[in-house]
């Protein structure tokens, strides 16, 4: 059985979905925030996503792992490509479609690449934000306010980076 709940973030309300398997969507939502019940503060995975979102968002400089991630429902290649862009790339970082479609194996493969981005069930947590075009600009993106979104996540990245540095 799936179950939602919500998290305030400093770029709007987001839904997450999560079953025993672990989170499976993440979404930007147009809704009100809901009062969680005990399903959600009694879930591992739920409560692992929140701690992730509020160490994303720099609510806490105390690293917290990613939360199980559930893709039992996408193709092999996507899932592929959003392991690889979880594996290789970090906060403040960046690449392009090519550069991802090399580092999974299938150079010629920017398009499908692009569309597994598209496709990304779980923004911010697998980081399709990263993901750029070669000839500059930021592209679409699908959460949010589109690009401009994207924008901000990635000036946000930067921020909270260069902030734990000097924290260090």
């Amino acid at each position: 059985m799936e179950y939602y709940g919500t998290y305030s973030s400093p770029f709007g309300l987001l839904t997450i979905n999560f079953d025993d398997k672990g989170v499976s969507q993440l979404q930007w939502s147009s809704t009100t925030a809901i009062e969680c019940d005990n399903t959600c503060t009694d879930n591992k995975h739920f409560t692992q996503a929140i701690a992730w979102l509020d160490y994303y968002f720099g609510k806490t400089n105390e690293k917290v792992e990613l939360p199980q991630l559930n893709l039992d429902k996408y193709t092999a290649f996507h899932t592929k490509v959003w392991r690889v862009l979880l594996e290789k790339t970090k906060e403040g970082m960046s690449l392009s479609y090519s550069d991802l479609a090399q580092l999974i194996g299938s150079p010629h493969a920017a398009r499908a690449v692009g569309t597994a981005m598209k496709r990304n069930p779980l923004p911010l947590f697998i980081p399709c934000h990263r993901v750029l075009p070669k000839r500059g600009g930021f592209g679409s993106y699908s959460g949010g306010h589109g690009a401009s979104t994207k924008k901000q996540l990635l000036e946000h990245e930067a921020r909270v980076v260069k902030q734990r540095k000097q924290l260090e």
